[in-house]
């Protein structure tokens, strides 16, 4: 008489092999999907910051370009001059978002989305010649116009904050 040989791995070892292979391959799949995600709203957000930073980049030289031409015909009508100043503040005070924060220096501010902008401030030289640049850029910079808040809380199980 034979002995029937009985295999080494049955119908339920197999099963549950194969099961755990799918549970694997759903979980990977799933973190996937969260990556992705994740990195999709991230590109969103950084798409937006830059967008907002060269609108903002844009106006600032837009208002520049104006400054600069204003400079231009004062100085050809007063030359280097106390009048050519006060002429520059005169003229400038109307454009809006223009401050004088001294004699010689021009600043102004262009939102660049929610929470930051785009703050420039130019020097006017005291010995103007002719050839000479009409001002020096002394800051061109992206500030935060909010103060960052950091969350301090814990999410624990069963806490109530």
């Amino acid at each position: 008489m034979e002995k029937s040989r009985k295999p080494i791995l049955g119908v339920g070892t197999s099963s549950i092999l194969l099961i755990f292979v799918l549970l694997c391959m759903i979980t990977f799949a799933v973190l996937s999907l969260v990556s992705a995600r994740s990195d999709y709203r991230l590109s969103q957000k950084n798409a937006e910051h830059t967008k907002d930073y060269y609108e903002a980049e844009s106006r600032a030289n837009e208002i520049l370009m104006t400054i600069d031409k204003c400079l231009e015909e004062q100085y050809t009508l007063y030359g280097n001059t106390e009048a050519y100043l006060q002429h520059v503040k005169t003229a400038l005070e109307d454009t809006e978002g223009i401050v004088f924060s001294s004699q010689r220096e021009i600043e102004y501010h262009v939102p660049a989305g929610t929470k930051q902008e785009l703050s420039v401030a130019l020097l006017l030289p005291e010995d103007l010649k002719e050839g000479d640049s009409y001002y020096q850029i002394k800051r061109w910079k992206l500030v935060n116009t909010e103060t960052w808040q950091p969350d301090e809380t814990l999410p624990v199980y069963g806490s109530d904050t």
